[in-house]
């Protein structure tokens, strides 16, 4: 009985740990984005009122006067829309590598915001590229806008790739800060893993379902339906545990070659650090939910 117990425990550490490192760094690394087109407004001299976040709906920035009319040229809107990225990334991969030979659990936070900065910007990058044949006129998300500006969709998507390659194996380097190595079963590291992204994804689809509304986003000139909001965060529930899924199997035949590419010793993961990880994932969920929502942009059609 003994025995049992003290093999749940440091799962459980593992679990809390990665989790609330996960929720951290995934929505700094969001916030980030939105930053960046921000500060882009500002440089391009358009009218904005302020950033939008909800961990568990929609990011955007709120602009003020029509968009199309403000940024103006194919340039401007490229700019505008890469702006997101290449500041997220700026930030999120500076923070993380500056940490990287100081690894340890209580710096996975701070450590997993390239990671995440990589798969959340690679992702919208592909979806973006699905999206791009079929865009309407009068669309201008991030990368429909680069790619009008000139960018082949194919150098888009090839480059997603690369950034999704890396995302995922700078994550597996990670992993032994949780206490969990390529040696341990299958189920544990699957276990680990799925309560990160696929988790925070699966909490969006329960929010949008319980809580949900539909809202004007005037910057779109149109309503977001919260139905459209729950569909996308199904999606992205599904990607992510196929992805997850995916990387898992994977994690013990690389082990040798990501070793050798940075060895990373398993830790011993202290309460402490699990609880600082959920206090931080706790407290930038509950932040964005507060004070980053648009209230006077919210109402039932």
């Amino acid at each position: 009985m003994n025995t049992n117990r003290s093999s749940r425990l440091p799962l459980l550490k593992s679990i809390l740990l990665f989790m609330g490192a996960s929720f951290f760094a995934f929505l700094l690394s969001v916030a980030l984005h939105e930053t960046g087109h921000y500060l882009a407004s500002i440089i391009l001299g358009v009218p904005e009122r302020g950033i939008v976040l909800n961990p568990f709906g929609q990011n955007y920035n709120i602009y003020l006067g029509d968009l199309d009319v403000a940024l103006g040229t194919t340039g401007r809107h490229a700019f505008g829309g890469a702006s997101g990225m290449l500041f997220d990334l700026f930030i999120t991969l500076t923070v993380s590598l500056l940490l990287w030979r100081k690894r340890s659990p209580a710096l996975l936070p701070l450590l997993l915001l390239g990671s995440y900065a990589l798969l959340h910007e690679s992702v919208s990058m592909i979806m973006e590229v699905i999206e791009y044949p079929n865009a309407c006129d009068g669309c201008w998300s991030d990368w429909v806008s680069v790619m009008r500006f000139g960018m082949p969709p194919g150098v888009v998507a090839l480059l997603a790739a690369v950034m999704l390659a890396a995302g995922c194996i700078w994550m597996l380097q990670l992993l032994p800060l949780t206490g969990i190595t390529a040696q341990d079963a299958f189920w544990r590291r699957l276990v680990v893993l799925m309560t990160g992204i696929p988790l925070l994804f699966l909490c969006a689809v329960i929010y949008q379902t319980l809580f949900g509304v539909d809202y004007y986003v005037p910057a779109w000139r149109g309503w977001l339906l919260m139905e459209s909001v729950r569909k996308s965060k199904i999606i992205y529930t599904a990607a992510s545990a196929g992805l997850t899924a995916i990387i898992t199997p994977l994690h013990r035949p690389l082990f040798p070659w990501l070793d050798r590419l940075s060895h990373t010793p398993a830790a011993q993961v202290r309460w402490r650090d699990a609880l600082i990880a959920i206090g931080l994932g706790l407290a930038i969920t509950l932040i964005q939910l507060v004070y980053f929502n648009d209230p006077t942009l919210r109402g039932a059609m």
